[in-house]
Formats: structure tokens, sequence, C-alpha cells
């Protein structure tokens, strides 16, 4: 196993332990008109949920994640002539695709710094949405609770 990719699955796993202990993160969508529609991010298993005007859009986000390998020559008579170094790099933009039971579908795109998200959403017949989570807690119960 090569040593970019033993960094890589340690990385991972410490995301992966990190997401377990996440709590949801409810949004909030704004349509054209300032109406406002609920949303909830679930970083332990990556879902997202919207409810629009009596339409339950559900789906998965995904977060931009990179790792790269760099090589630098230790000298000319070095064994290994070349020494790696794997960095991974953290992005804050994320991507989402959801849909309802009848077809439509919605995607986002947002940033977010610890639990605050800014981003918006377009659905299939056009319309625009801006999504926002000023990174509060949860007040009551959750929209979806699994």
């Amino acid at each position: 196993m090569s040593r970019a990719l033993k960094y890589s699955l340690i990385i991972a796993c410490s995301l992966g332990l990190a997401a377990c202990a996440a709590t949801p993160l409810p949004f909030k969508l704004y349509d054209a008109q300032q109406q406002v529609w609920p949303g909830q991010l679930n970083p332990h298993d990556g879902s997202i949920i919207a409810h629009i005007e009596g339409k339950d859009y559900r789906g998965f986000y995904l977060v931009a994640h990179g790792t790269a390998v760099s090589s630098t020559p230790l000298s000319l008579f070095a064994d290994p002539p070349m020494m790696q170094t794997v960095s991974q790099i953290d992005m804050n933009t994320a991507r989402a695709s959801l849909s309802a039971g009848d077809g439509s579908r919605l995607t986002c795109s947002f940033l977010f710094q610890g639990r605050k998200i800014l981003g918006n959403c377009h659905d299939s017949q056009g319309h625009t949405y801006d999504l926002a989570a000023d990174g509060q807690a949860p007040s009551g119960a959750p929209l979806d609770p699994r």
C-alpha cells in the first residue's frame, strides 16, 4: 500500500469519526418572494432534505476534498532519490442533489464555515432559492430523525 493511500485512509477514518458526533444542521431556503422554506443537513450520513411548497426533497451532499502529493529530490545519490509529502487539502465548498417523489429535482451549491452556510439552490422549474444557516442548534425535533 502506498504512503499516499495510507494517509488518505487515516484522514478518511478521522473525518468519519468526527462526522459520527455531528448533529443535524437546519437551514432556510428563501425564494424570490422571500418566503422561507425549511431544510436540514445531516453530517452523520451526508443526507440533505428540504420542504418546499408541500414537496419533500431528499438527497445527498458532497464536500470538496483533496490530497496533494509532492516529491522533492533529496540529493543526486540518495536512496530513494525522492521524498514524498502528502498534504490534505480542506475545502469549504459542497454540492447537493435532491429529488421529490414526483421526480422534481433540486440542486444546491454552498460554502460553509463551521456550522454556518451560504449558497443557492435551483429546482427543475427554474426557481432559485438562497440557502442560509446561521449555525444555531436545531430547536425542537429534527425534520428527519432518520
